[in-house]
């Protein structure tokens, strides 16, 4: 009997969240009948930018509403839907869509604030708050410089350093081996370094520096 009591209870705000969605009429999922019953409105908007065909919402979604298109056979109805989004390889979640015939990248964050947060200085970058790119809710983010931006993600350690990027062709044992080689031979030839290992001669110019790699 208390087991029965406990799954009526866990069923209850699905089984009103989706009674609510068929009786309004109104795009509402079960996820945000449910946000509304905890007090927490979601609110959304059309995207100009794809023809008015997908909404984004404060909380950082994307639905995909409902609309005619044309077939072969003649015409069906795409049903409403949560979109699902992509990771860029970077942390940041984005939307692959055409737009007057062409695929484009859309990012999230980007959208969220261009329609829930002003811009009064034109600033032009939406950083993350908590350092966390996936978490696209209005209240996580902020135009901001790219100064301000860069130094951020210093300050809490976002940026990968040496090699844990994985753009980087060199290592720390590349690097000693560049500095110690500079030490004992002031003169020696830069290029052919950088082409043993497939790197710019700047490169090399700005380890011997300190320009790069300082941390090591």
């Amino acid at each position: 009997m208390r087991s029965s009591m406990k799954t009526f209870k866990i069923i209850l705000p699905v089984c009103i969240a989706l009674a609510s969605f068929g009786a309004t009429g109104t795009p509402l999922y079960t996820e945000q009948v449910f946000f509304k019953m905890q007090g927490k409105n979601e609110i959304w908007k059309d995207i100009i930018e794809m023809e008015s065909f997908y909404s984004v919402s404060n909380y950082g979604r994307i639905v995909r509403k409902s609309r005619p298109v044309k077939t072969k056979g003649g015409e069906r109805n795409l049903k409403e839907r949560y979109s699902k989004l992509q990771n860029n390889g970077r942390g940041y979640l984005a939307l692959y869509v055409k737009i007057n015939g062409k695929r484009t990248l859309l990012y999230i964050h980007r959208l969220v604030a261009m329609y829930f947060l002003e811009n009064p200085f034109k600033l032009p970058e939406v950083n993350h708050k908590d350092g966390n790119k996936s978490n696209n809710n209005v209240d996580n983010l902020e135009w901001i410089t790219r100064e301000d931006n860069q130094k951020h993600a210093s300050e809490n350690n976002l940026i990968k350093k040496g090699e844990a990027c994985s753009y980087s062709k060199l290592n720390k044992n590349d690097v000693l081996a560049i500095r110690r080689l500079y030490r004992m031979n002031p003169g020696f030839n830069k290029c052919a370094v950088a082409r043993k290992l497939n790197v710019r001669d700047t490169t090399i110019h700005k380890i011997i520096n300190n320009q790069r790699w300082k941390s090591i």
